[in-house]
């Protein structure tokens, strides 16, 4: 197993921890109460030390495990400050604090990890379907977890720096908009995952097929609503850079060998 696959799925398990884990009640709880940020920081180093059992070795998983707990509890509690004091716009602090995060990850792998640390599950499964099938199976699925509810949280804090009123231009206690609003998400979750699958396979071509078929849809209220049409454009090339991106980027990191 190589550096890039055992990189692969810490990664997997801090997007796992971080975002399906964590609850919507936590996520938005967690800065007025202590108590739900520190059942995260828990929840994410117990998660983190199952992933860390995958690919380290047995005397230095549990390290690992506490070293994600306390560098997660500490920048989680610097964000939380930092946003009662609004220094920095939502999308810049949602986007430094998850390069932290991957910066930790690599620093694990590269502190943790050796070419005879994977011997057990990881190591059964690459041997099971291969190590070429193993590698591409990640790099799907990593691609896939950041695509849908990373990616949607990413734009969702991207829009609001764009527009002050709430994406539908009325408050998001309104119905429509509110329903309006998790339409998008799915429709985006939906579209990212046709692309990274398009992706997968090289057909950019369809790519833009997808997106066209998705304007065409929305062509009334584009031509009408200029906010509207400026948020839609920023929020589609933002979800299909992502899902391009990051597709590409992990097909490419699960072939890395030890630095």
């Amino acid at each position: 197993m190589g550096f890039g696959i055992a990189l692969a799925v810490i990664l997997a398990g801090h997007v796992a921890a971080d975002f399906y884990v964590q609850t919507n009640t936590v996520a938005q709880g967690k800065q007025d109460r202590r108590s739900l940020l520190v059942v995260h920081c828990i929840a994410y180093g117990l998660c983190l030390t199952l992933f860390s059992a995958l690919v380290f070795p047995a005397e230095a998983f549990l390290i690992a495990g506490l070293l994600f707990f306390v560098t997660h509890a500490a920048l989680d509690f610097l964000k939380v400050e930092l946003e009662k004091r609004k220094i920095l716009s939502s999308f810049k602090l949602f986007s430094i604090d998850q390069v932290c995060h991957v910066i930790v990850c690599f620093g694990a792998v590269l502190c943790f990890y050796s070419d005879q640390s994977a011997d057990g599950l990881l190591s059964w499964a690459r041997d099971l379907v291969g190590s070429e099938a193993l590698s591409a199976m990640l790099s799907i699925a990593l691609a896939l977890l950041v695509s849908w509810r990373p990616a949607s949280i990413a734009i969702q804090h991207l829009l609001s720096s764009v527009r002050k009123d709430g994406e539908c231009g009325v408050s998001a206690e309104d119905d429509a908009c509110a329903a309006e609003q998790r339409a998008g998400r799915w429709i985006g979750v939906l579209e990212r995952t046709i692309v990274v699958v398009l992706t997968m396979y090289g057909q950019f071509g369809a790519i833009a097929f997808v997106l066209t078929a998705k304007s065409i849809a929305r062509f009334n209220k584009l031509s009408e609503d200029k906010d509207f049409a400026e948020c839609y454009l920023v929020g589609t090339l933002a979800s299909s850079a992502i899902a391009i991106l990051a597709t590409l980027f992990f097909q490419n990191m699960v072939t890395w060998q030890m630095p």
